[in-house]
C-alpha cells in the first residue's frame, strides 16, 4: 500500500500542473475514467475556492445550467462573475464520499459538500448534495450539475 501512495501524489500532482498549464483537461494514461472525473470534480471546487477563473473556463461547459441552493437556476457566466464581483465568497469547500460511474460518454457523481461561504449579506455555507452529470464531448469531459441543500 505505501508503495501506492507516493507514485499517486506524484501522479496527482503532475495532472494538477497540467491542468493548468493547457487548454483543457489532461488525463494520465494509467487513470481510470471514475479517477479523472474525481480529480475533475475536486480541481473544480479548489478553482471556486482560489478563484481560479482559467481552471473554471476550461472544466466547467459554456452551456453549463446550475441550480442555487435555494433553488434559483445560473449559467457558467453568473457562476464566475458572482465569484470575480465578490457577491459569491468562498473560504472552504471540501467533497466527501465521491462516487463516480460512467455509462460510456457519460459519467454519474454522487458527493457530499461542506462549504463555508457567503453569498451577497447571507451566510450560504452548509452541506449540500450533488449529483453531477459529466458528459464527454470531442474527448473533454465537462459537468452539468444540479445541487441541493442538506
Amino acid at each position: 500500500m505505501k508503495n501506492l501512495i507516493r507514485p499517486s501524489i506524484v501522479m496527482l500532482f503532475v495532472l494538477a500542473s497540467v491542468l493548468v498549464a493547457v487548454a483543457r483537461p489532461v488525463r494520465a494514461t494509467n487513470s481510470s475514467t471514475e479517477e479523472f472525473i474525481s480529480f475533475l470534480e475536486d480541481a473544480w471546487v479548489n478553482a471556486i475556492v482560489h478563484k481560479d477563473f482559467n481552471v473554471l473556463n476550461h472544466v466547467v461547459a459554456d452551456d453549463f445550467a446550475g441550480i442555487s441552493p435555494n433553488g434559483y437556476p445560473y449559467t457558467k457566466a453568473e457562476a464566475i462573475s458572482d465569484l470575480q464581483s465578490g457577491s459569491y465568497v468562498v473560504r472552504r469547500m471540501a467533497l466527501d464520499h465521491v462516487k463516480v460511474r460512467v455509462f460510456g460518454d457519460v459519467a454519474m457523481v454522487t458527493c457530499d459538500q461542506n462549504e463555508t461561504s457567503k453569498f451577497g449579506d447571507q451566510d450560504s455555507s452548509g452541506r449540500y448534495a450533488f449529483t453531477d452529470v459529466w458528459v464527454n464531448r470531442n474527448g473533454s469531459w465537462q459537468p452539468f450539475p444540479r445541487k441541493a441543500h442538506l
